[in-house]
């Protein structure tokens, strides 16, 4: 299932999604953050939280996650 991030923290993630999720469930998200705020290479990142919030929209929701962990996996090339 893809995403569009609209914010990320450390305590947690909002985005927009096309299908719907259900409320207070458990979810895993991986993701390629720039490391070390450049773009010359990425870490791949795996948050486990759950649902806090959903608003419903015309095409989908937009979603708020609390992370309950977190771990880096690895480190990835920039896109190219």
């Amino acid at each position: 299932m893809r995403a569009s991030t609209e914010n990320v923290n450390s305590c947690g993630i909002y985005f927009k999604i096309a299908s719907r999720l259900v409320d207070r469930c458990p979810v895993e998200i991986v993701m390629a953050l720039p490391s070390s705020g450049n773009s010359v290479s990425f870490s791949k990142v795996r948050c486990r939280g759950s649902v806090v919030r959903i608003e419903p929209d015309g095409k989908g929701a937009r979603v708020a996650v609390v992370f309950d962990n977190y771990e880096f996996l690895r480190r990835l090339p920039a896109p190219a």
